[in-house]
């Protein structure tokens, strides 16, 4: 990849296409590149300006692949030009899922085909490049027909022979039209056939469709089963949809849309409805009226938009079919409508005591349970691990949406039986209403969400309705923030320690500190209970100031009474990365400790890192020189760790445990995995794996070229005794 955004690369011809990848991120760019070189002919650009000059000097592509967000330029508005200069070339963006809005309001006006949500699989990027160049071919071949029926109506213009001869000629040429007109056909009959999605073809002027053999199946019906009467199409979708549908069909046909896109339901031949995606366009006269409408329909579900293992939507297509919900809603304000956001309570333990295998179980059969509860019209999600959600459509008010709750409590909080064990389930639920008037889906599921945590710290097993009037949660954080303060005081704050292993000997090298709070009446209570309430008060500071001291003092008594020269990585929260008297603190508890710099890793995450980026590079700079160690924690889970990772001084890469724990299941992870350990060692950092669990995890990590890891596999974090104990007995 090239250094800077005025140059470009270009692969070896790998297939017919040409693909022009234009980000920001160098790295980003490698791993689209390295997705996409095999069956792609692809041109990779760091900027819009460097693309655009490369387009205006002749270069030409099939397909544009832009991330959404570049300095300087944005992806739409790049998209937007290459339409105007470029217009037959496909163009897709790489996007967050929080900019979806923005991204509809471009599709439906033609600036971009479809987008791409980040974090992308090569499966999945595979399948959206396909389809577009699928749909590409498509207006290819519709553009040769025209171009080759003009040419025909020229010839027959400027035939200027007798009568007799003219009609000759132009019965010739009629001819040699019509077997055009065949081949063309074939060609277009056998890109139907290689796509995967139906194709309908409407004439406005007779009211009749042609419905493709696959749109056909896709519903479960034979070529034969289903006429060429509109009726035979829209009587098939939910009647709930129906209404946005028309909405959107009738924009279209005004010209006020570009383009029709929508989601809905059709009835299935076996009685159920399936979530398709419809788009279509229309062939205009002079005066703007439509004489054809054509397009596709895409099976949902059969593009990776369901959990593998339940078989429930995704919260990407959750948030979709809340977003139609709402937008239908505001055509009627009697309807009404709410989203549960449902998590199994001490689920962990479960898979603790049973493992996970059994714990897949039980959350297929709890799934089952809940889509079982409620109606064809409701949607239910998995959103992986414990967390479901449920869209109750057409409510009468807020107590219908408590009676659901209660009719699906009834249903699966009964023991799961697995191998004759009995496995009790509990819920916490928390529900948002649309009597809020929400705008946007996922402020919507957020607020379910805030609500089901309200309820799981009650203990679990209960129910709570998100309210923003209510200030019950002010007065418990009012109260957290007093017992923080006090804990301190009291000296209720223990640091465990969690061995770090290297997977070369298998030997503990090293421990990460993590607090814990020993409350008087709670119990211990874990950091997640606490630290987000400690870092919104600013109390952060003096908690982490006390965790460092510890941390020193206590790897200091430890080498010394093991004969072990260990390291101990600290967590240096965002809150405090930013103060000036961070490195003063760092400093007073290694020389009150007497531990030597070299032993003490601050680990940082990388959101923390680049809220000022500037800054982090000249504080990071001045801990290098008292020759502490750097580690870039939770590191996978943003989009910008890549492009940061030479610009900032990191030791040690720490790849997130939601990677790792994935690695045995999902063969995609393990390749994310092995890109970012070869990434590391490529630029001489070490790597430490967290949540290493089985002996498998610990064998990929190895083969990969892993250094060190952590996790539940090795030991849990532990206090000081008990690993020194570990130490003593190795």
């Amino acid at each position: 990849m090239v250094e800077r955004d005025t140059e470009l690369r270009q692969t070896p011809p790998a297939g017919g296409y040409r693909i022009l990848l234009v980000d920001d991120e160098a790295a980003n760019l490698q791993l689209l590149e390295r997705a996409l070189h095999r069956d792609f002919q692809t041109e990779t650009f760091l900027s819009a300006d460097a693309a655009l000059t490369a387009l205006d000097k002749g270069a030409s592509f099939d397909l544009a692949l832009v991330d959404q967000r570049m300095p300087g330029m944005l992806g739409i508005d790049f998209l937007s030009r290459v339409r105007k200069t470029h217009p037959r070339m496909m163009r897709l963006l790489l996007t967050a899922y929080t900019e979806t809005e923005d991204l509809i309001a471009a599709i439906n006006c033609g600036e971009v085909y479809r987008y791409i949500v980040k974090p992308w699989s090569p499966n999945s990027l595979h399948v959206e490049i396909n389809q577009a160049l699928k749909q590409y071919e498509l207006e290819h071949q519709r553009d040769q027909l025209l171009e080759e029926l003009a040419r025909a109506n020229n010839a027959l213009r400027s035939t200027n022979v007798t009568l007799d001869e003219q009609v000759r000629s132009r019965t010739r040429k009629l001819a040699d039209t019509i077997d055009t007109l065949h081949a063309v056909y074939e060609r277009f009959a056998l890109a139907i056939r290689g796509a995967n999605d139906g194709l309908w073809d409407w004439d406005i002027v007779s009211n009749t469709i042609d419905f493709s053999s696959r749109w056909k199946s896709m519903l479960g019906y034979e070529i034969d089963e289903v006429g060429n009467d509109p009726s035979d199409w829209l009587d098939r979708i939910h009647p709930d949809d129906r209404e946005l549908f028309d909405a959107k069909l009738k924009a279209h046909s005004k010209g006020t849309d570009a383009q029709l896109l929508v989601e809905h339901r059709m009835l299935h031949k076996d009685g159920e409805y399936r979530w398709v995606l419809c788009r279509g366009v229309a062939l205009r006269d002079r005066e703007g009226q439509p004489l054809r409408l054509a397009g596709s329909q895409t099976d949902l579900t059969e593009h990776g938009f369901l959990d593998r293992l339940t078989g429930l939507p995704t919260r990407s297509v959750f948030l979709d079919r809340l977003a139609i919900t709402i937008e239908r809603a505001r055509r009627r304000t009697d309807r009404f409508f709410a989203v549960l956001s449902v998590d199994v309570d001490r689920f962990k333990v479960i898979n603790k005591l049973h493992g996970r295998p059994i714990g897949d179980l039980v959350l297929k059969e709890i799934a089952k349970r809940i889509k079982r509860t409620f109606r064809l019209a409701d949607t239910v999600g998995h959103f992986g691990a414990d967390h479901f959600a449920v869209l109750l459509d057409e409510i009468a008010d807020v107590s219908d949406s408590l009676r659901a709750v209660e009719r699906m409590r009834a249903t699966v909080e009964c023991p799961v039986d697995v191998d004759g064990c009995p496995i009790s389930i509990d819920l916490s639920v928390g529900i948002a209403v649309s009597t809020s008037g929400y705008e946007r889906a996922s402020d919507m599921l957020a607020d379910a969400e805030t609500a089901r945590r309200q309820a799981q710290g009650k203990g679990g097993r209960c129910s709570m309705i998100f309210d923003e009037e209510v200030n019950t949660r002010s007065v418990a954080q009012l109260q957290l923030d007093q017992e923080l303060r006090e804990a301190l005081v009291r000296d209720e704050f223990r640091v465990f320690f969690q061995p770090v292993v290297s997977l070369a000997t298998e030997r503990v090298v090293g421990m990460e500190a993590l607090i814990r709070w020993q409350h008087p009446t709670r119990g211990l209570v874990p950091p997640m209970d606490f630290i987000p309430l400690a870092e919104k008060t600013g109390f952060i500071s003096e908690i982490d100031n006390w965790v460092m001291f510890e941390a020193c003092r206590r790897t200091k008594e430890l080498q010394e009474s093991t004969g072990i020269p260990l390291t101990v990585s600290v967590n240096v929260s965002g809150r405090v990365l930013h103060q000036h008297v961070l490195i003063d603190k760092v400093e007073g508890a290694l020389r009150q400790s007497g531990l030597e710099a070299s032993r003490l890793t601050l680990e940082i995450t990388e959101t923390a890192l680049i809220e000022d980026v500037g800054a982090s590079q000249l504080l990071l700079s001045e801990i290098k020189r008292l020759g502490i160690r750097l580690a870039l924690d939770d590191f996978g889970t943003g989009y910008s760790s890549l492009g940061y990772l030479n610009r900032f001084p990191v030791d040690i890469i720490k790849v997130d445990r939601s990677f790792v724990s994935n690695m045995e299941n999902e063969r995609h992870t393990v390749k994310i995995v092995q890109s970012i350990v070869t990434l590391a060692n490529s630029l001489g950092k070490d790597v430490t794996a967290e949540g290493v669990e089985t002996q498998e995890h610990l064998v990929l990590l190895r083969d990969m070229g892993c250094q060190l890891a952590q996790g539940f596999y090795f030991s849990k974090p532990i206090p000081i005794e008990a690993l020194r104990k570990k130490l003593l007995d190795l």
